[in-house]
């Protein structure tokens, strides 16, 4: 991720990464688990690109784990919904299916 990315390239980003998943077979558990352990490398090693990146690391910093197991759950939630809508960067970037190339 570069240090300039926008909120709408991080979700289409985190994109490709849960469709990626999905692809090699990991199951919306699985998925959830791998979203806690970016959340938390995330967290305690990147700075925040934006300040939608800057809120959800001060939630993250503050949820216990079942709270930020929550979250995870939420954001794959998010970039699966934005997908099956067939929105891109989230609706900001026309339209049609997120690409993953």
């Amino acid at each position: 991720m570069a240090p300039e990315q926008s909120w709408y390239e991080w979700k289409s980003w985190l994109a490709q990464a849960v469709e990626a998943g999905r692809e090699v077979g990991m199951r919306s558990g699985e998925l959830v688990k791998n979203a806690e352990r970016i959340g938390d490398f995330l967290a305690r090693h990147v700075d925040p690109a934006n300040p939608q990146q800057r809120l959800l690391q001060e939630l993250w910093s503050v949820a216990d784990e079942g709270e930020q197991r929550a979250i995870a759950s939420a954001l794959v939630k998010l970039v699966d919904q934005a997908d099956r809508k067939g929105e891109r960067d989230g609706g900001r970037e026309g339209h049609g299916r997120l690409t993953l190339s």
